[in-house]
């Protein structure tokens, strides 16, 4: 087994879930998390890996303390990752001696591939193999996915919070099940800025929860409409910078609704169009945030999904993805 190859594998996240949990996880092309000596990442290597005394990896040994001879990291050793550079990773790892502080070729153990970034916003358990023992994610928690486009043995690789001591994160493997689980449950947004403004759309004076939306046009969308759709363009404006709620990518399964989606719904009671904007998803539950609900105004509502029904009385029409 190549470790570059297991760490090139990698989830799109990180959590196992073993219940039902309400996550939404923010992703974003990012660079690696910041690593030291006091903040390292754990791995445990899983074959022999060359170790050298300088960060161009020409000159076999150690840096700390300074010695040239054909040192190596042996398989099985647990091993604290101090920088993640653009060639080289600077590792200390344990000896017969004890630890030993060296660089090893970046490629021995990532790609050269961007990670992308996620943020758990519930509590799950995560498996972890080729590691140590096992972890949770808990709500806040970062986790760098290595390759998301890439798998080995039926697992994925990824960097996530694990905070003892002097180590603040681990590397670990989720399964592809758990992985697919994941992707039906989490934000996929170009950024973690996106996460951001979701959060300040949801707080700001014109569009937070109990504000009236029963005659309202939009703030600041383009789009000629009023009422709930209004709310919706808004938030299409302000998270997005697209000029409708029907500025994304549409679909009509109701199975691929995402946080961050606008969705339109038709009120079976009432025969008329309704649109709201998915916040949170767990199996088949959703929370929503829609203008024009009850009394006319803003609302946070949760709904149970089934058949093609949001709800009692809401039948999906379709959704729009915006990332």
């Amino acid at each position: 087994m190549k470790l570059k190859r297991v760490l090139s594998a990698v989830l799109t996240l990180m959590l196992v879930l073993s219940t039902l949990c309400n996550i939404h996880v923010f992703a974003a092309n990012v660079s690696y998390p910041t690593a030291s000596s006091s903040q390292y990442i754990e791995f445990k290597a899983q074959e022999n890996i060359n170790v050298y005394q300088d960060t161009a990896c020409k000159t076999r040994g150690t840096s700390n303390p300074s010695k040239k001879y054909d040192a190596y990291i042996a398989k099985n050793d647990v091993c604290y990752i101090y920088k993640i550079a653009s060639s080289y990773v600077e590792v200390n790892y344990p000896t017969s001696s004890g630890r030993r502080t060296g660089y090893i070729k970046r490629s021995a153990l990532f790609d050269k591939t961007t990670p992308e970034e996620y943020i758990a916003s519930a509590k799950t358990s995560v498996t972890v193999k080729y590691a140590d023992g096992s972890s949770s994610i808990s709500k806040g928690d970062k986790v760098w996915c290595i390759d998301p486009k890439k798998e080995y043995d039926g697992y994925k690789a990824v960097i996530y919070e694990a905070k003892s001591a002097k180590r603040a994160y681990k590397i670990g493997y989720v399964t592809l099940n758990n992985l697919e689980k994941i992707k039906k449950e989490i934000l996929t947004t170009s950024d973690t800025e996106i996460a951001k403004r979701i959060e300040d759309f949801m707080s700001d004076s014109r569009w937070k929860m109990k504000t009236n939306w029963a005659n309202r046009k939009p703030y600041l969308s383009p789009y000629n409409c009023s009422q709930c759709m209004a709310y919706a363009a808004d938030f299409a404006k302000y998270v997005y910078d697209a000029d409708s709620p029907k500025g994304g990518t549409k679909y009509t399964n109701i199975n691929d609704i995402k946080v961050g989606d606008t969705i339109h719904v038709w009120r079976t009671a009432g025969g008329y169009g309704h649109w709201m904007v998915c916040i949170a998803k767990s199996g088949n539950s959703i929370t929503v945030i829609h203008g024009n609900w009850t009394g006319g105004k803003a609302c946070k509502s949760t709904f149970t999904i089934s058949g093609n029904m949001i709800g009692t009385g809401s039948r999906f029409m379709e959704g729009y993805h915006f990332n």
